[in-house]
């Protein structure tokens, strides 16, 4: 019987469908795919039931469609959570976020202490750094006095970083420097700059960890102890915050700190080797405060099923998302064919070729069926910076690359929701939000409104 039901729907179908298609209203369906996508109905109720169900189906989404259903705040709402998600998980192909997420949870396994000097050029500065920068790195003079001299006080201390705390670029070189060694020079259209590796200590894993404050006052011994008193009972340590947190922010959060953060030395010492729901066994002096610190959890850094999306979202919230954004416009432009045009090539060159195109009528660049001319160009740059003309010179190229750049970067964000592993899951969700909208909504106001 199944291997006859086949030939059946299809004859079945097709006679409703001129052979090819089963036609309801404004929506059609091939034989083809009706078949592959129905072969349960079909084998378990025959042709004509599963017919007609499909049929029944199609009119009551055709129903909703012309209630404009999916005008209503639920079916909006659903939708926009939906695609939130599906941006979340797909927006990064694979081939693209892989190799940076490995790198971020490697290299965030060490923390790195480091000395570090930038400065914004300005014509009215003519130190030669370069020369100082060489100086420094022959050993006749220190990173110390250098910083001392040309930077601030507080930047002469050296302090640890952890991964994607610093511009991408820089943070690579200060990965691949050996401790008491420097960076390259750095000298960019806007900032010089360069930084000493001093020392390297292994990272703790990813910290979720509490906060309890004691106020050093003429009550501290006695608040002291009894709060130690709780904790050595096995009262949790959120608990504890609650009852003796010194704002009304630390007892509801009980203290937590997300983030991770860099810790003080004394903290890092005191949690090194710990695990979860450890606490300091005195409290520590900060400032004009004591502070008894708890783990409320240690999350390693090692790739997993379970903590890949967690780390990916701790990674695009550092410098990591501007090279990951850059590795995803160089695979769009090979995969969807970017070209630029010996027009745009002269635009790039000064900002008079810019005001002075040879042909105002040019296509600058295109990607995939998507043209862009001169006066496109023009008009999106306009309409975003002002005073173009006191741009220098040397950043020029640079702000016209991005221009295309974000041009990539927007079409295919506006597209996003029409990808193939996309369009299936948001078309399955509105199919389903118009069924909800039916039987939840429209098939209830009938009723009420028409009793009899």
């Amino acid at each position: 019987m199944k291997k006859n039901i086949f030939p059946i729907a299809l004859a079945f179908a097709s006679q409703l469908a001129f052979s090819q298609y089963l036609i309801v209203g404004k929506d059609s369906i091939s034989v083809k795919d009706y078949i592959k996508d129905n072969q349960y109905g079909l084998q378990q109720n025959g042709p004509e039931k599963s017919v007609n169900a499909t049929v029944d189906f199609l009119l009551l989404q055709q129903l909703a469609k012309e209630k404009k259903a999916d005008t209503l705040t639920f079916f909006v709402n659903s939708m926009n959570q939906k695609m939130s998600e599906l941006r979340e998980e797909k927006f990064y192909p694979k081939p693209v976020v892989e190799p940076l997420l490995q790198d971020f949870v490697n290299s965030s396994k060490k923390e790195t202490q480091v000395l570090l000097f930038f400065k914004e050029k300005k014509a009215d500065d003519k130190t030669d750094y370069k020369a100082l920068y060489n100086d420094v790195k022959a050993g006749r003079m220190t990173m110390e006095d250098f910083l001392a001299k040309h930077s601030t006080p507080e930047s002469s201390k050296p302090f640890y970083i952890k991964t994607g705390i610093l511009e991408y670029q820089l943070f690579q070189q200060i990965k691949a420097t050996p401790v008491n060694s420097y960076t390259s020079f750095i000298d960019r259209p806007n900032v010089v700059g360069f930084g000493k590796v001093v020392n390297t200590r292994p990272s703790l894993g990813y910290l979720i960890f509490g906060v309890l404050t004691i106020p050093n006052d003429a009550n501290y011994e006695t608040t002291k102890a009894k709060i130690y008193k709780e904790l050595e009972s096995g009262k949790k340590f959120q608990a504890v915050v609650k009852e003796f947190g010194a704002t009304e922010e630390e007892k509801n959060s009980g203290g937590a700190v997300m983030g991770s953060p860099v810790l003080p030395d004394e903290v890092y010492n005191a949690f090194k080797g710990q695990s979860k729901d450890f606490y300091t066994k005195q409290p520590i002096l900060f400032g004009d405060k004591y502070f008894i610190f708890n783990i409320y959890n240690i999350e390693p850094y090692a790739l997993t099923d379970a903590n890949r999306k967690f780390f990916q979202k701790e990674m695009l919230a550092t410098s990591y998302s501007d090279e990951l954004t850059a590795k995803l416009i160089d695979y769009l432009k090979t995969k969807d064919k970017y070209t630029e045009t010996a027009d745009f090539a002269e635009i790039k060159k000064s900002y008079q070729s810019y005001l002075n195109p040879k042909n105002p009528k040019a296509v600058l660049f295109s990607y995939g069926k998507n043209k862009v001319t001169y006066e496109d160009f023009k008009k999106a740059l306009d309409a975003q910076y002002k005073n173009l003309e006191q741009l220098p010179t040397n950043q020029w190229p640079e702000l016209v690359n991005h221009q295309s750049q974000q041009y990539v970067m927007g079409v295919y964000a506006r597209n996003f929701g029409n990808l193939p592993e996309v369009r299936p899951q948001l078309d399955e969700l509105r199919r389903n939000l118009f069924s909800e909208y039916i039987f939840s909504e429209f098939l209830k106001d009938e009723l009420k409104n028409n009793p009899s």
